[in-house]
C-alpha cells in the first residue's frame, strides 16, 4: 500500500521491481487506508505501507496477525516508531528511505550511482599510472619518446546507458616511423589492462592522493553558483533516471570508496561492458587491427545490453525550489518535459524547436528575455533528448525572478505563433545544417555518431541533414502540444549589485 501521490508511486516502483513473488500495488489516500486494510489484510500474508499511514490502532491490529513493514517520513506517524517494523525520518522523502530500506537489505538498487561514484577517480588512475609507469613523470618521459600521443578518456549517460571512452590519439607515423603504431598501443594497453593494482585493490599510496585531487575538483566545481545550481536542479528534475547522479550529488558515496571497491568495479568494467572499437584517420589497416586484436584477447565483452530505456516521469505538480547561497549572481534553471514524442519528433524536431526557443542569437528567449526587458546577463535553452526535456538556464538579478519567469513561460507558448516560428525557422535549419558541416572536421563529433548507432537508432550525418530539412512549421507548433512545465529552481545569490 502506497500513498496517491509521486512520491508514493516512487516507493511503490521500487517495491514492485526488487521485491519477489505475487506483489499488489494499491495507492491510496489518507481517508481510504484503515477502511481497505480492514476490509483486505486477511487475504494477504505480508502488509508493505510506504509514505502514507493508519491509524495505530490499525497497526497495532495487524502486528499481532502479520508480516508487517512501514516505511514513512511524515510526522504525522512519528507514534509508529514504537513498532519494530516501521522506517521513519521525517528529513527524508518516503522514496528514498525506500531505496535506503532495500539497499540496507541487499538488493542490487544501486546501478546508477555506482558508475557516477566510481568512474571519476577510476579515469584519473587509468590514464595517468599503471604497475609499469607508476607516476605521471615515468608517463610523460615515455610518452615524449613518441611525440607525445594523447591517452584521455570521458564518460556520459546516454538514457540508460553508461558510456566511459578511453581514446589514444598519435601522430601519423609516416611522419615518424611505423613502430610508432605498435609502441603507442603498447603504452595504451598497458595503462588499460595492467593498472596500478594487485588483487588487494588499486596501490593504497596511489589512490589516495588521486582520490583527494578527484573530490577536491569537484567540491572546487561546486564552488560556482551556477554549477551548484545545475546539480541541485538535475537531481530533483530528473529524479528516477539516470542523469539525477552527478559527480556532486554522489559526493559522499565517492567519499567512501577504498581502493579495493574500486578495483572490483574496474575489472566488472573490463569484463562484463559492451565494447565498441572505433579508428579514424590515414592508417595502416593491418598493423592497428593486429594491435586491436591484442587489446581486445584480454577483455571480455558482451552484447546482452538492455533495450535504451526512454525514461519519461509524469509532471503532476511543478516543483518549485528557492534557495539562498553566498554567491554574487542568481541563476534560475527552468525545466520542461515532453511526453508521448516519435522517435522522428525526439530525434529531428525537438532539436529544431529547441534552437528557435533559445540556442541561436535571434531566438525568442534571447530577445524578449534579454534584449526586450534586459532581464538577465544571459539565457539558453538546452535539450536531454532521451528524457525527454528542456531546461532554460539564465543568470538574473533576484529582483528579477517573478519577471523572468513569467516571460520565459510567455516565450514557451510564443512556440504556438505560427508567425513567430516562421519568422526564424529558416535560421534555425541553416544553424543545425552548420553544425553538420562541422562535424566532418570533429574527429570526436564522427566517431559519437557512430557510437550512438550501436545504442540507439540514429542516423548518420547526411541522413540527419536530410530529416532535418524536412521538418515543417507545423511539427514544431504539433510539439508545443506535448510540453509541461515540471521544474523550478532560483538560487538567489547574497551578495548582488543594486
Amino acid at each position: 500500500i502506497s500513498h496517491n501521490d509521486l512520491d508514493g508511486l516512487g516507493c511503490g516502483v521500487l517495491i514492485k521491481k526488487f521485491l519477489s513473488g505475487s506483489i499488489k500495488t494499491v495507492y491510496l489516500g489518507y481517508d481510504d487506508i484503515d477502511n481497505y486494510i480492514e476490509e483486505n489484510y486477511q487475504y494477504y500474508d505480508r502488509i508493505i505501507i510506504t509514505d502514507v499511514s493508519p491509524l495505530y490502532g490499525t497497526v497495532e491490529m495487524l502486528a499481532g496477525e502479520k508480516d508487517v513493514l512501514i516505511i514513512d517520513h511524515h510526522a504525522s506517524s512519528e507514534a509508529l516508531k514504537d513498532f519494530h517494523f516501521t522506517h521513519h525520518d521525517i528529513t527524508k522523502c518516503a522514496t528514498l528511505l525506500t531505496y535506503e530500506y532495500l539497499l540496507n537489505e541487499g538488493y542490487k538498487v544501486e546501478e546508477y550511482e555506482e558508475f557516477v561514484k566510481n568512474v571519476p577517480l577510476l579515469q584519473k588512475l587509468l590514464v595517468t599510472k599503471s604497475k609499469k609507469y607508476d607516476s605521471n613523470v615515468k608517463l610523460v618521459r615515455e610518452l615524449e619518446k613518441l611525440y607525445l600521443p594523447n591517452i584521455s578518456t570521458s564518460s556520459n549517460m546516454y538514457g540508460n546507458y553508461f558510456l566511459i571512452n578511453f581514446s589514444l590519439e598519435m601522430i601519423n607515423p609516416k611522419f615518424t616511423e611505423v613502430d610508432m603504431y605498435n609502441k603507442s598501443f603498447k603504452i595504451f594497453n598497458e595503462l588499460l589492462l595492467n593498472p596500478a593494482a594487485d588483487e588487494y585493490g588499486f596501490f593504497k599510496d596511489i589512490f589516495y592522493v588521486d582520490k583527494k585531487t578527484v573530490i577536491s575538483n569537484i567540491e572546487r566545481a561546486s564552488e560556482n553558483g551556477t554549477v551548484l545550481a545545475e546539480n541541485i536542479y538535475d537531481k530533483n528534475m530528473f529524479k528516477g533516471t539516470s542523469y539525477e547522479y552527478t559527480t556532486y550529488n554522489v559526493l559522499d558515496k565517492i567519499k567512501k570508496i577504498n581502493n579495493k571497491k574500486l578495483y572490483d568495479f574496474y575489472k566488472k568494467l573490463i569484463n562484463k561492458s559492451k565494447v565498441v572499437v572505433t579508428v579514424l584517420g590515414d592508417f595502416d589497416e593491418n598493423i592497428v587491427l593486429k594491435n586491436i586484436e591484442k587489446l581486445m584477447k584480454k577483455i571480455k565483452t558482451t552484447d546482452n545490453l538492455a533495450k535504451i530505456n526512454l525514461k519519461e516521469i509524469e509532471t503532476k505538480k511543478v516543483n518549485i525550489i528557492k534557495l539562498k547561497k553566498d554567491f554574487f549572481q542568481s541563476t534560475l534553471l527552468v525545466g520542461y518535459k515532453f511526453y508521448n514524442l516519435t522517435e522522428y519528433e525526439r530525434h529531428y524536431v525537438l532539436p529544431v524547436y529547441n534552437m528557435i526557443l533559445g540556442s541561436m542569437n535571434n531566438s525568442i528567449l534571447f530577445v524578449n528575455v534579454r534584449e526586450k526587458h534586459s532581464l538577465c546577463y544571459s539565457v539558453i535553452s538546452y535539450l536531454h533528448k532521451m528524457v525527454p526535456a528542456l531546461t532554460i538556464e539564465c543568470g538574473i538579478s533576484a529582483k528579477n525572478y517573478d519577471k523572468a519567469l513569467n516571460i520565459i513561460k510567455k516565450s514557451v507558448k510564443l512556440m504556438n505563433d505560427k508567425k513567430e516560428i516562421e519568422r526564424l525557422y529558416k535560421n534555425a535549419i541553416n544553424t543545425i545544417n552548420l553544425s553538420l558541416n562541422d562535424i566532418y572536421d570533429s574527429t570526436d563529433r564522427i566517431i559519437d555518431i557512430y557510437l550512438y548507432q550501436e545504442f540507439d537508432n540514429t542516423d548518420g550525418i547526411e541522413e540527419k541533414r536530410a530529416k532535418y530539412n524536412s521538418v515543417t512549421v507545423q511539427d514544431i507548433i504539433s510539439l508545443n502540444k506535448k510540453i509541461k512545465l515540471n521544474t523550478v529552481l532560483f538560487m538567489e545569490g547574497q551578495y548582488e549589485e543594486n
